[in-house]
């Protein structure tokens, strides 16, 4: 697992981290300079969409977790 504040980036998959774990994330429509979005890692979707429809939806794929960090185990 990172260490505590390090981004990771991240191109989907399963959840990297236990469902209760406290993260800050960005997603791929967020700006250079936007305050990340804070959650339990069970809370968001990591996947990218990865049926044909999501894949190739652009309004769903700007949803997509593109990196994230812990902030508490």
């Amino acid at each position: 697992m990172a260490e505590l504040g390090e981004w990771i980036e991240w191109s989907g998959g399963v959840c990297p981290v236990p469902v209760h774990t406290e993260i800050e994330y960005r997603l791929r429509w967020m700006k250079a300079g936007d305050e990340p979005l804070c959650s339990e890692a069970g809370y968001c979707r990591w996947d990218h969409g990865r049926t044909p429809e999501g894949a190739s939806t652009p309004s769903l794929r700007r949803n997509d977790i593109v990196a994230y960090r812990v902030v508490q185990p």
